[in-house]
């Protein structure tokens, strides 16, 4: 209860901030219900909470205001809203959102289409065009394809059979795109089938899934060790190279290729504050794995698996607890506070029944989204040191709450370290 009441009053403190949008799903098809969800802080108790939704062709308008006649008090008041599209046809649409309160917005909404006559692969390609793509389709008979177009424009065809078809994506400016082509004596239209992402913009939601990693690191630490990171990351079920995409990973690459089949995650170097990678969605599934240990000190551990977090595991505003976590001796505690979305935030962190307020540094300003980042915003903290007055007192729960307006993402984990033995032990939420 302690924690509930000191959250709430930390929230009511946050000054007036702007919204944060998204829609769910993420990558919604012509089957799914979709939602934009919505979020800001007033400057008084008098919340926006009427909802209204009007589409004129592929423009949606999504208003959300204050109930009239409403008096409240002077303080900065958080809020959200929950408002249904609806299940939409395959296409691109304009999402504009106004609420009180907030500037207004404009949202891309890309609709895939859940039974297409035929499927596009690879369907994320660079504005620039040039990448080879294939036209395939599930039938009975031979026919024999040809005339394709994306985005309306005519492209050769590089070769074909009687499943598939390969052309060369032609340039287009970023966004997502129709493929038209002829199967036989039937002319066929897979809607916004093809996305194009420009390499140096911020990575399109909708194409890309972020990845943490949230360690990488090989040097000296305390005590004498030798901290050393082993991991890697490769799709199973296809054999294509994993494609980065943006440059703002390409730019955190420190050897000559981080790109391949597999990938040894080192290649990037030490980011010792964690890294994000952009994996575009149709990827299909990626293993993971990261571990890290102590080289000076083999014979007594091996070390200790770090998960790589997906965006499931992301939490928005939800507290991420840790139990049992010691404060006496032989051990350090340190607290890793990732903000997943690379723009400053704000956190509070609880220890037993004392807490400490806590910046994250981000490449971005707060409430600024998307970021265009690969670094995530990011705190570290000793548990000893940062509460004193519980050491030696046995084990607390660590809490850490996600404070502001905007749809911002974190994620953490606490390393309990023996400081003789060096060995790690990693508690996630």
């Amino acid at each position: 209860m302690r924690i509930l009441v000191a959250t709430i009053l930390l929230a009511f403190s946050t000054s007036a901030g702007a919204a944060g949008v998204w829609f769910e799903p993420v990558t919604p098809t012509s089957h799914s219900f979709v939602k934009v969800q919505i979020r800001g802080v007033a400057p008084d108790a008098c919340v926006p909470r009427l909802t209204q939704v009007a589409r004129q062709g592929n423009v949606i308008d999504v208003s959300v205001r204050i109930p009239p006649g409403c008096n409240g008090i002077s303080v900065p008041t958080p809020w959200q809203a929950s408002v249904a599209i609806g299940v939409l046809e395959p296409g691109v649409y304009e999402v504009k959102v106004s609420a009180d309160y907030e500037l207004p917005r404009r949202e891309t909404l890309v609709i895939a289409d859940a039974a297409p006559p035929f499927h596009v692969t690879s369907s994320t390609v660079r504005v620039t065009g040039g990448e080879t793509i294939t036209l395939w389709r599930e039938a009975d008979d031979c026919t024999t394809q040809s005339g394709v177009t994306i985005g309306g424009v005519a492209v050769p065809v590089v070769s074909s059979d009687c499943m598939s078809v390969t052309v060369v994506a032609p340039p287009h400016a970023a966004g997502a795109v129709d493929v038209s082509a002829r199967f036989g004596e039937a002319m066929l239209t897979t809607r916004a089938a093809l996305r194009y992402v420009d390499p140096a913009a911020a990575p399109d939601e909708s194409a890309f899934e972020r990845v943490l990693i949230p360690l990488l690191y090989d040097g000296p630490g305390a005590y004498g060790s030798q901290w050393v990171t082993e991991g890697r990351i490769y799709p199973t079920e296809t054999d294509q190279p994993l494609r980065w995409m943006h440059d703002v990973v390409k730019a955190e690459c420190a050897s000559a290729s981080c790109e391949g089949n597999i990938v040894e995650l080192m290649r990037f170097g030490n980011h010792p504050a964690g890294l994000l990678l952009f994996l575009p969605r149709d990827l299909g599934h990626v293993e993971t794995d990261l571990f890290v240990r102590d080289t000076s000190r083999e014979n007594a551990s091996w070390g200790a698996q770090v998960p790589v977090v997906r965006e499931p595991d992301f939490v928005r505003e939800r507290t991420m607890r840790f139990p049992d976590i010691p404060f006496v001796a032989p051990y350090r505690a340190l607290l890793r506070i990732y903000g997943v979305d690379a723009a400053s935030s704000h956190v509070r962190v609880f220890a037993g029944d004392r807490s400490r307020s806590l910046t994250l540094s981000g490449t971005c300003g707060f409430d600024v989204t998307p970021c265009n980042s690969a670094r995530p915003a990011f705190a570290a903290i000793d548990l000893l040191e940062t509460f004193p007055e519980l050491a030696g007192r046995g084990r607390f729960s660590v809490a850490v709450v996600p404070i502001g307006a905007a749809a911002q993402r974190h994620w953490a984990f606490v390393s309990i370290t023996n400081n003789e033995t060096q060995h790690v032990t990693v508690v996630t939420p």
